[in-house]
């Protein structure tokens, strides 16, 4: 044993296995309250015909008895109930009980047509009608609440419970999506159905019911009146609009008194001889961080806990989630750590000791040298922007493709291809026209592999996925959690789910590959930076450069005028969607070098990370099998 902790590598796969089960337990402590509240993975057939994923949060308190008030959750497109996770810790510890959802075609769920997908409020509606014969469900409180899409499904499951005999839901929280407050006169209606532009007529379809609205002061996606699609006023003047002033008088804004809503005011109406309530929240948050903020999750306990109250009172800025959040976040380290060292680690294996082959940092000189290692970064960090433009400003994002199955991933991939081939040019142009020069041969850098390593190269690599997935689903299964952080999640996925998934991963072998030889092949030398720590720093910095631009001219931008840069179509999209580009676009070039030390082969840690990125990035979206 002291022999095998000698080496470094292994002693970083012990520690990246220690992480990971220290996140494990510790995450399943918080959830559960310490063993007061009981977490369940489900999956049952709805009332819509289709399997619906969801977890439910069960505190102590709720019971045959006692039935406590519930809240449904769904989360935004291109999501999955883990997104609810905040809500549901800090909803659940104060008694009442949690339903977070996979919405159709997402997470877990049924993969259905774009159509089929929309049924049942996109599962929401089927989750409430399911909860309410729960025996320890307060079946007359049940709160629909979700996020963006999930948001807009509590509208839609609002106009579906308005058409039965006996309501369902008795409140809504709605988060990040503008609340209905016309109806479709005049041909107002937007891509979702939902009702914000200025042709309709004022309307209240959520009755008499207590509804809550938090709409975050730097939302990117919604509270702005649109004229043709372009945005006329900044979100964080959503207060002053009449859209505002109409749903918190319940559809008559001419009754409003003042010049704007005030957030945190409790606005009283009558509605069909009962007293209901309207209230904004408006968080300083942009879209994607409403359901990763404090202060939401003290404006959602804020409105449960005056409305409906289930005995028992926790302040709502005491909050634990925060715990969680970094306890999965160093699994998710960990998890990244054991991909690289577990590679390392198989090289003992006799299946794959052939592999083994140490190659030390290539020494460099001149200001040739780095002309063309800076030359070749600025090339692909401008081809890459405009190639991202392109894609979002085509036919690419709103198309249901019948083999790209996922939109947001067919033009992250495709961007990803691309720059795949940018990447091989600016190598090879590299290569041919400087290094070829200077001594720097293909073979000895590993570029050109023996074909006996083919096979080993592909099976290290698969083998390193699937043990480290082996272990999310472990995690799943025992300890109900995975490994995330924000938007980037690693979680566990039935079977079936893997064969919509295929045809992107040709698009990301490409560029992860070709991402690694740059990284390795051309960028492990001195060149930038005699240190090798600073080597891999600068190069994992300008690795994730584009994106990181585009997403600060957006938000400065943003910030400092109230208005996007990019606002208008699908481009005003893609800054969300960059987040976790960055991040994986920083931590790969770690992933690929660790290896790459131990067996000069590019091929293992591009493997990897394509196989990496497709499952978390087509496990975490919406599938589409056709309209």
């Amino acid at each position: 044993m002291k022999n095998w902790l000698r080496d470094n590598a292994k002693r970083m796969l012990l520690i990246s296995l220690v992480l990971m089960i220290v996140s494990m337990i510790a995450t399943n402590i918080i959830q559960t309250n310490g063993g007061t509240i009981e977490v369940k993975t489900i999956s049952f057939e709805s009332i819509s015909g289709h399997t619906l994923s969801a977890k439910l949060f069960i505190p102590e308190n709720a019971t045959e008895e006692t039935p406590a008030p519930t809240v449904v959750y769904a989360h935004g497109w291109y999501n999955n109930k883990e997104n609810g996770d905040m809500f549901a810790i800090e909803y659940a510890r104060r008694g009442y009980v949690v339903m977070t959802i996979d919405m159709y075609s997402h997470g877990n769920s049924e993969n259905l047509t774009n159509t089929e997908t929309a049924h049942g409020a996109y599962g929401l509606y089927d989750a409430c009608f399911y909860v309410s014969s729960l025996p320890y469900v307060d079946s007359t409180k049940i709160i629909a609440s979700g996020h963006s899409a999930g948001s807009n499904a509590v509208s839609k499951a609002v106009v579906i419970d308005n058409e039965k005999q006996t309501n369902l839901i008795a409140g809504c929280l709605l988060i990040s999506y503008d609340p209905v407050v016309m109806d479709t006169s005049n041909g107002n209606k937007d891509t979702f159905g939902v009702k914000v532009g200025s042709n309709g007529e004022y309307n209240n379809i959520y009755g008499s019911r207590d509804t809550a609205l938090i709409a975050g002061r730097y939302d990117d996606y919604f509270f702005t009146v649109k004229d043709n699609n372009v945005p006329q006023t900044a979100t964080r003047d959503y207060v002053a609009t009449t859209m505002a002033k109409a749903f918190v008088t319940c559809g008559k804004p001419d009754t409003f008194d003042g010049d704007a809503v005030v957030p945190g005011n409790w606005y009283t109406s009558t509605v069909d001889g009962k007293e209901t309530v309207r209230i904004i929240y408006t968080p300083s948050t942009i879209h994607a961080q409403t359901w990763f903020s404090s202060e939401t999750a003290a404006a959602g306990i804020n409105f449960l806990q005056s409305r409906f109250p289930t005995g028992i009172s926790i302040d709502e800025n005491e909050q634990i989630w925060q715990i969680k959040t970094l306890f999965n976040a160093i699994g998710l380290i960990g998890f990244w750590m054991f991909l690289a060292f577990f590679a390392i680690a198989l090289l003992d294996c006799r299946c794959f000791e052939q592999l083994k082959n140490p190659i030390a940092m290539r020494k460099t000189a001149g200001k040739t040298d780095l002309i063309w290692s800076l030359g070749t970064s600025a090339i692909k960090i401008a081809i890459s922007i405009a190639i991202i433009w392109t894609i979002m400003n085509s036919t690419m994002y709103s198309r249901i493709d019948p083999i790209w199955k996922q939109k947001n991933t067919f033009c992250i991939a495709a961007w990803a291809a691309y720059n795949g081939v940018v990447i091989l040019a600016t190598f090879f142009a590299w290569y041919f026209c400087y290094a070829k020069k200077t001594g720097v041969d293909l073979r000895e850098t590993g570029l050109i592999l023996p074909k006996k390593d083919i096979v080993a190269t592909i099976g290290i690599a698969f083998v390193t996925v699937v043990c480290a997935w082996w272990i999310v689903f472990f995690a799943d299964y025992f300890f109900q959690t995975d490994f995330r952080f924000w938007q980037w999640s690693i979680k566990a996925f039935p079977a079936y789910k893997i064969k919509d998934t295929l045809a992107f991963l040709p698009l990301f072998l490409l560029f992860f590959i070709a991402n690694s030889i740059a990284i390795n092949v051309q960028g492990y030398s001195s060149t930038l930076g005699k240190n090798e720590n600073l080597n891999l720093l600068i190069l994992a910095l300008l690795n994730c450069l584009a994106p990181l631009l585009i997403i600060i001219v957006q938000y400065t931008t943003f910030v400092s005028t109230g208005f996007q840069k990019w606002g208008v179509g699908a481009m005003a999209r893609i800054p969300t969607w960059l987040h976790t580009a960055v991040l994986i676009l920083f931590i790969t070039p770690y992933i690929t070098r660790a290896i790459y030390k131990r067996t000069r082969n590019p091929y293992i840690g591009g493997i990897i990370n394509a196989i990496l990125v497709l499952l978390c990035m087509c496990m975490n979206s919406t599938t589409l099998l056709g309209a």
